[in-house]
């Protein structure tokens, strides 16, 4: 059981990492 919750947070973080990437891709993309 722990194992899959410590999957799932880390799947979780890599995720929320990726959006927030994205999020200041495109912000740079609105500013030009």
């Amino acid at each position: 059981m722990g194992k899959e919750v410590e999957n799932l947070i880390m799947e979780n973080n890599e995720l929320l990492a990726t959006k927030n990437a994205l999020n200041i891709v495109k912000d740079d993309l609105i500013v030009k």
